[in-house]
């Protein structure tokens, strides 16, 4: 064994074909199995194209480059692209390389990789494992062993500086038994380690500023910045146990006094009268880079409610939209975060982008959405989709959504991988080499009757 390869038993991989199903088309999905997926690809010997596809360990077919490999892991319901990735509200990006968490991925121009595990958890700069898959014809480089050509999945400080640290946001931790949550909660110190503010140590790791609920490592820079506050000692992997997103309605404010609202992991700069409006709630000193790394838009299915008129709107598709106290009682009166106006006129009121699936909760109908389209669903298209994660949504959102998604959207027909292109509200199928040339283009697979519905060209 050389000095980056590990056994998979060592990194918490699972072996040939043990992957837990834990996880739904687009759901929440645990750690473990998404190395246990990217290992499946390893175990199986698929090789690197961008013309072909392999299949996961429910049979769901993926493209067979990086982010292929990474949407697979991810279990998402297409093959993503780097670009996409990169614009996609679905992940969240990392302040700092130090914050990645096993199943995280490293995103830059035209390449993605799958974070395992540092070398040294108390020294990242001796580098860290990957699964990288970038080499036509190479198997997936790995940690457990070489590749066809040699390679193992392994980068170097150097190597991962050139990467910009980004996770799932429906990546979760296993939760750990009561015990030890409970022997946690008892060590030494107060507050609790999750009080935000608090800068917590564990044995082999470096100093963490709680903020929302998550920690942040600090560099030693920063903790001097902060006045070398005293910091709380916890036992080892208590961080593995907070989340993985702030917490909505979170107040941080940056060296120069500037206060940020976050809510759906976006931030909203208050000003001295937002802040009042808000009741003058209390903040956490930062360091700028956590505020930096937040987007404008909060992700999907945040709740925001205006402070001033009580108006409650939800967020699907990077778009808002407001709801009658009849839709909120039918989506369960979900939590909500209040917010300046402000807030809200920075989220567009336009048709919403993306792909995923909604399900209006009085009919119980589950939506197909893509690119501003939507499509309806039948129990065995569902089925066939991979019975998908959803989101609650009433039929006054769906019925703003259009029959045929934007010009130059490409869809994957699920039965038969058909790729099809929308130009001028029609589709027309590609030929063999047309679906070859795309190279790495975002096609989302959808239902039959999605593209029957739409006219053929």
């Amino acid at each position: 064994m050389t000095d980056t390869e590990f056994s998979a038993a060592q990194l918490g991989i699972l072996a040939r074909d043990q992957v837990p199903a834990g996880s739904n088309v687009d759901g929440q999905i645990g750690r473990t199995e998404i190395l246990g997926r990217a290992q499946f690809w390893v175990n199986h010997k698929v090789t690197y194209t961008q013309s072909a596809s392999a299949p996961d360990p429910r049979g769901r077919r993926y493209r067979r480059d990086c982010s292929g490999l990474v949407s697979m892991a991810w279990h998402l319901s297409s093959s993503r692209t780097t670009y996409t990735f990169a614009s996609w509200s679905g992940k969240v990006r990392l302040p700092s390389l130090h914050d990645l968490k096993p199943g995280d991925a490293l995103l830059r121009s035209e390449h993605i990789e799958l974070f395992v595990k540092w070398k040294n958890k108390a020294n990242h700069a001796a580098g860290a494992y990957v699964y990288s898959f970038n080499h036509t014809g190479e198997t997936v480089e790995n940690p457990t062993a070489p590749t066809n050509q040699g390679r193992l999945g392994f980068d170097s400080w150097s190597e991962l500086s050139t990467y910009t640290p980004i996770r799932y946001r429906k990546a979760a931790n296993a939760p750990r038994p009561a015990l030890v949550m409970a022997r946690i909660s008892r060590s030494a110190g107060s507050p609790p380690p999750n009080s935000d503010g608090s800068l917590v140590r564990e044995p082999d790791g470096g100093i963490n500023l709680i903020v929302g609920g998550v920690p942040f490592e600090l560099d030693p820079a920063e903790y001097a910045a902060l006045g070398s506050p005293q910091v709380r000692d916890v036992p080892a992997d208590t961080l593995e146990d907070m989340p993985e997103l702030m917490r909505d309605g979170t107040v941080v404010r940056i060296g120069d006094g500037t206060r940020f609202l976050i809510a759906g992991n976006a931030k909203y700069r208050l000003t001295p009268a937002d802040w009042d409006v808000l009741g003058t709630p209390s903040s956490v000193t930062v360091p700028t880079r956590l505020v930096d790394v937040l987007d404008v838009l909060p992700i999907d299915d945040t709740f925001l409610r205006d402070v001033v008129t009580h108006t409650v709107w939800q967020i699907l598709g990077a778009a808002k939209y407001p709801l009658t106290q009849a839709e909120y009682t039918s989506l369960g009166s979900p939590a909500y975060v209040d917010v300046p106006a402000g807030f809200l006129d920075a989220v567009a009121s336009r048709t919403p982008v993306g792909s995923y699936f909604l399900r209006d909760p009085l009919s119980a109908t589950i939506y197909q959405v893509v690119a501003g389209a939507e499509h309806p669903l039948s129990a065995a298209d569902y089925t066939a989709l991979g019975q998908p994660d959803f989101i609650d949504a009433p039929l006054g959102f769906v019925t703003t959504l259009a029959l045929v998604p934007r010009d130059h959207t490409y869809l994957t027909r699920n039965t038969d991988g058909e790729i099809y292109e929308i130009r001028n509200g029609t589709r027309r199928q590609l030929t063999a080499e047309e679906a070859a040339a795309l190279g790495e283009v975002d096609c989302t697979t959808v239902a039959d009757g999605f593209l029957d519905a739409i006219p053929s060209a």
